[in-house]
């Protein structure tokens, strides 16, 4: 609509430029005794204007004014808006593309363009935009003056505008070579009309299609305006019609004040359907083992009748038609019965419709008929194993269509996994186990054997019960942990191994002075134990070994040395004495009493609470010492040791007297 009302607008500009005498700026209509004003630009909404009229012409009279009330001025109201359109606002509302009144008030008025196309196909908008004025005082063939003149809102003369008009009573010309056919989607009405050419008597805007079907009665096609240009083809596509059916159309122009020509010279035509409908889509199928099942979307064409079903053996071959009958419209699918097992086919589907008119095929679709019936098992299935690789041999089975066999093993009926990747075609299979490594030794497997067919459907299952010899050591447990606990015992933990066939785990322990010795026997893991045999001072060494139920005993676990000592230094010696004798300096003491005393260590300094150093190589083992590089200036301490090598606190260093 909005395409169309600016190349109207092109065609009243040019109407508005050739009729006006001076300034150009009004389009005049005369209807017998009255005369039509409109005005191109309209005031805005701060202004009006007055329309004088002089004549019969010639006369020396002056003018009278015409607009005595108040000025002609545009409506700012949208529902005194409302109110004057009437049925017009919904040409408006569909012109300016909404439906809110002051939106549409404001387009109307803001484009200039769009405005003064809707004013001439409409007077009430031509009086909303404040561009009409309607004179019913003049008279026919004779010539008057018109002076309009545009006053401010107090009334102020801001410009003047003189036109002359005769009235007289034009009508429109009619179409003239209507033609009919049938095109996309509906009835084609094409038409001619003169290029304007600047005459009053040619101020068509638009164009109005009637329709009599057979012998009823004459109705309007068009709900809206067809407006009229001279840069486009004159058509309308009718889309409402039946095929078969006698219609008889004519069409009319009419002008901005309603005047419509008489009608064209009636055309009439009998639409005939030569058009397929459209491809049927969304075809599917469904294969059973003696049929096959097609559906697909149901037509959606107006016209629609039914479909036909095609199928063919192979993409380059040609499709055989299978329905004899064409399938009603709403039932979109089709079995196929004629089908044998387990081949391949490919199906289309093609529409048609009320004409006969047959739509071409859709993509071929294909479809395979099914083998649900498993062949007979093999027989006589037998097996020996040489170094755990277990080798399997059966007799085929008795059915002609299988094609080859599948082995599984488990450790239970429920829990076979398939062993082999392709399908066998031999009657023998080595299986060789995980990573090619043999069976797991001292395992039961459930070895099963089934026929394949074509359509890979697999028989029962043939079994046997396979033991393999438990010939192979487990392995030794993980994580062995021995810990010194305040040198009182040895607290051990160890870990499972990760063989599945373990019965027991073992504990040892060896030291420099004893051999080996089992400590104890768990029969799981992890397990932990506390050795409270230990003696302080000594360094321990533990291990475990794992023994499975054929028993096969794994190599040593990981060795954890411990040596035991605790962390509690004795108490320190008390009375220390120094004295200078003839071999040295003699340091005495008082005894420590501690369970695990070792002896005592003395230390010399030059100064008191210095570090001192040790002058006693080994320990001492009485309560005195003599320190033959002693003066009289040394300082001594004494400090009782255990065996765990823990030195007690340094006595108060003295002085030698």
């Amino acid at each position: 609509m909005k395409n169309s009302l600016t190349i109207t607008l092109t065609i009243l500009a040019a109407i508005s430029s050739a009729v006006s005498q001076d300034r150009r700026e009004v389009f005049a209509l005369s209807h017998g005794d009255s005369v039509a004003l409109y005005l191109m630009t309209p005031p805005s909404s701060l202004q009006g204007f007055l329309v004088y009229r002089q004549g019969p012409l010639p006369t020396q009279e002056g003018y009278i004014l015409l607009t005595k009330e108040s000025p002609i001025r545009p409506v700012v109201d949208p529902e005194r808006m409302m109110a004057m359109l009437g049925s017009d606002w919904e040409l408006v509302a569909r012109a300016a593309e909404t439906d809110d009144p002051f939106i549409a008030l404001r387009r109307i008025r803001g484009n200039e363009m769009l405005g003064r196309s809707l004013s001439l196909l409409s007077p009430r908008v031509a009086q909303v935009t404040g561009r009409w004025f309607y004179d019913t005082g003049a008279r026919r063939g004779k010539e008057y003056a018109y002076r309009i003149v545009v006053v401010d809102d107090a009334g102020r003369r801001l410009d003047s505008i003189a036109i002359r008009v005769t009235p007289a009573d034009y009508v429109p010309p009619s179409p003239t070579n209507v033609k009919v056919s049938l095109g996309d989607g509906g009835v084609k009405i094409a038409w001619d009309y003169p290029n304007w050419k600047g005459l009053p008597n040619d101020a068509a805007v638009r164009f109005d299609i009637y329709r009599r079907m057979g012998k009823e009665k004459t109705e309007r096609v068009n709900l809206m305006p067809i407006l009229r240009s001279d840069a486009t083809l004159k058509q309308y596509v009718d889309l409402l019609f039946s095929y078969g059916t006698e219609y008889t159309y004519t069409v009319t122009a009419t002008d901005p004040l309603g005047r419509e020509s008489k009608p064209s010279m009636p055309v009439t035509f009998i639409p005939q359907d030569k058009i397929p409908p459209a491809i049927p889509s969304g075809l599917q199928t469904q294969g059973a083992e003696t049929s096959i099942l097609l559906s697909w979307n149901m037509s959606l064409d107006l016209d629609a009748a039914g479909y036909n079903v095609y199928r063919a053996t192979g993409l380059k071959d040609e499709p055989v038609r299978l329905t004899r009958a064409m399938i009603k419209l709403d039932k979109p699918f089709y079995v196929d019965s004629t089908v044998q097992s387990y081949r391949q086919y490919f199906y289309s589907v093609s529409a048609l419709d009320k004409a006969n008119n047959e739509s071409a095929g859709c993509n071929p679709v294909m479809a395979m008929t099914k083998d649900l019936t498993p062949p007979a098992p093999p027989a006589n299935v037998s097996f020996k194993l040489d170094q755990r690789i277990l080798k399997l041999s059966w007799k085929r089975s008795p059915s002609t269509d299988a094609v080859g066999y599948n082995i599984y093993r488990g450790e239970a009926i429920d829990r076979q996994p398939l062993v082999n990747r392709d399908v066998i075609r031999a009657t023998a299979y080595a299986d060789s186990g995980y990573q090619g490594k043999g069976l797991l030794p001292g395992r039961r497997f459930l070895v099963s054997v089934t026929a394949v067919d074509s359509a890979r459907n697999e028989s029962e299952r043939v079994t046997v019960t396979v033991d393999v010899p438990d010939d192979e050591p487990p392995t030794p447990p993980q994580s062995l942990r021995a810990e010194n606990v305040e040198g009182r015992h040895v607290d051990i933990s160890c870990g499972p191994s990760q063989s599945f066939d373990v019965a027991a785990y073992e504990l040892y322990r060896s030291d420099e002075r004893r051999s080996e010795a089992r400590l104890t026997q768990s029969n799981a893991a992890p397990f932990q134990y506390r050795d409270t045999t230990v003696a302080k001072g000594i360094r321990y060494r533990y291990y475990a070994v794992a023994v499975d139920s054929a028993g096969n005993r794994s190599e040593k676990s990981r060795i954890d040395t411990v040596f035991v000592r605790d962390f509690t230094p004795p108490p320190s010696p008390r009375n220390v004495f120094a004295r200078a004798t003839q071999q040295g300096v003699e340091v005495t003491w008082e005894r420590v009493v501690d369970f695990d005393l070792e002896g005592y260590v003395v230390y010399r300094s030059d100064f008191p609470g210095a570090s001192g150093i040790r002058v006693s190589k080994s320990t001492v083992k009485s309560l005195s010492f003599i320190d033959p590089e002693g003066k009289r200036s040394s300082y001594y301490t004494v400090r009782a040791i255990d065996t765990s090598t823990n030195e007690s606190l340094a006595t108060n260093w003295v002085q030698v007297r």
